[in-house]
C-alpha cells in the first residue's frame, strides 16, 4: 500500500476514529519505547510479564487498533457518531468517575 492511499485513508476517518487512532499511535510508541530493551519481558508502566515473543504481542495490539478504528468509522458513517464518541470516551469517563469516587470516599473518611 502506498503511503499516500494510507495517509488519504486516514485523513478520510471520521474525527472519533482519528482521536482514537492518535491516542492508540501514541500509546504504543511509549510502550514500544519501554519494551526496546533486549530483556523478554513485556513492559506496561511499572508491570511486568515474561513475553518470548514481543514482534507478536505488538503486532496483536496494532490489529486491535486498526479493527477498532474501522468500526468506530462505520458507526459514523452509518449516522452513529454519537455512539462512536461514546465508545471512544467512555474507558476516559469511567476513569474519572471512579478517580472522583476514591477522592469523596477518602474525604468522608
Amino acid at each position: 500500500m502506498k503511503l499516500r492511499s494510507i495517509t488519504n485513508k486516514i485523513v478520510s476517518l471520521c474525527v472519533p476514529a482519528q482521536f482514537y487512532l492518535a491516542i492508540s499511535a501514541l500509546s504504543i510508541i511509549m510502550i514500544l519505547t519501554q519494551n526496546l530493551n533486549g530483556q523478554k519481558n513485556y513492559c506496561l508502566g511499572k508491570f511486568k510479564a515474561p513475553c518470548d515473543n514481543k514482534v507478536s504481542a505488538f503486532a496483536m495490539k496494532i490489529l486491535y487498533i486498526i479493527v477498532w478504528t474501522f468500526i468506530l468509522d462505520y458507526l459514523c458513517r452509518k449516522g452513529y457518531s454519537k455512539v462512536s464518541w461514546l465508545l471512544v470516551l467512555f474507558p476516559f469517563i469511567m476513569m474519572f468517575v471512579i478517580i472522583g469516587s476514591f477522592m469523596l470516599m477518602s474525604i468522608r473518611g
